[in-house]
């Protein structure tokens, strides 16, 4: 580490980069200092805007700058594992932005090359590094709310710009990956590995999923009923929202299930209702930020609050959900 701090370069400029490494820039011990594009003008602009001082044209020039320990990827999901490879390949960590890759395949050769050389690797799993969610996790895990009977979860934008690569299945394109990885990681958190599941989804003429609903189910009869979709105008009706039941009480999280900041602890005792609420900092990725840079400064191989294995098996889960509901990729 240059400095004392923690080197970051960025493997492509998207519009995800955009909002994330300004609270990058704002985490202690961190610096970026180098961003990488296919094209070079728009490398060139993105440094430019963002206060980086290097730019390169290509990707190979970032991964052999000596200086970078760590790269942060956001290109589209289908070249996830080709630029993670590469980054690891050349002995550098990364922070990979969700969905981690296209399938648990891709995933497992991933973490074994990562785990082989020693080096950092994390999913941007932004959910699962929110304080409240943390928050909501220790106070179900004291038993406030009694033991958990079911959680529901959703996740539906309201429409997405025509041609947007969420519905192109090139692009890896569909709900559960564009969107669904929120609910299963809010729900996985709380609960944990599912015994079973149903899923059913409904496809556009393109074949990609643009809605999704999926039943997780516990020992004891506990279950978890999510909801995603991709479906444009109003015809989703879906929120984003969660909710937590338990034989005492209950959490109710009205808004941003990817990026809770909210909720509101009821109990089935009369006692007044207990609401929490943290605004995010910046524009919400600085808890990741702060999660990665700070492993990566203490010689760690991959984060606590989103360990590989978590990672590992919601990627099998996804597959065997898109397995049932028929859904298909060509890196599959």
């Amino acid at each position: 580490m240059k400095s004392g701090k923690v080197q970051w370069g960025v493997l492509a400029p998207s519009g995800i980069a955009g909002r994330f490494v300004p609270d990058l820039k704002q985490v202690k011990g961190a610096e970026v200092v180098a961003v990488a594009s296919r094209e070079a003008k728009r490398a060139a602009a993105f440094a430019k805007n963002h206060g980086i001082a290097k730019s390169y044209g290509s990707y190979l020039e970032l991964v052999k700058n000596p200086d970078i320990d760590v790269v942060y990827i956001s290109s589209v999901h289908t070249h996830h594992y080709a630029h993670a490879k590469l980054a690891l390949e050349h002995g550098k960590g990364v922070l990979l932005e969700k969905p981690f890759t296209i399938n648990y395949r891709q995933a497992a050769e991933l973490v074994e090359l990562a785990r082989k050389n020693k080096l950092f690797l994390m999913e941007a799993m932004w959910t699962r590094c929110y304080p409240l969610l943390l928050e909501m996790a220790e106070v179900v895990k004291r038993g406030d709310i009694g033991d958990v009977t079911m959680v529901r979860a959703s996740l539906g934008p309201i429409g997405l710009p025509r041609g947007f690569r969420a519905l192109d299945p090139n692009l890896g394109g569909g709900a559960l990956l564009e969107c669904g990885v929120y609910p299963l990681n809010f729900a996985y958190h709380i609960l944990g590995k599912p015994e079973r599941f149903e899923a059913w989804a409904h496809f556009t003429p393109k074949g990609i999923d643009d809605a999704m609903s999926i039943i997780l189910g516990y020992k004891d009869g506990v279950t978890a009923t999510l909801a995603t979709s991709i479906l444009e105008g109003l015809w989703s009706g879906l929120t984003s929202s969660a909710f937590i039941s338990g034989t005492k009480g209950w959490i109710d999280v009205p808004t941003d299930v990817f990026a809770p900041n909210k909720f509101t602890l009821w109990r089935d005792d009369g006692g007044e209702a207990l609401t929490r609420e943290v605004p995010a900092i910046g524009n919400g990725y600085s808890y990741e930020a702060e999660e990665a840079t700070a492993a990566v400064a203490a010689g760690k191989t991959e984060s606590k609050l989103v360990p590989l294995d978590d990672t590992l098996e919601l990627m099998r889960l996804m597959d065997a959900i898109r397995a049932q509901v028929g859904l298909r990729y060509a890196e599959d």
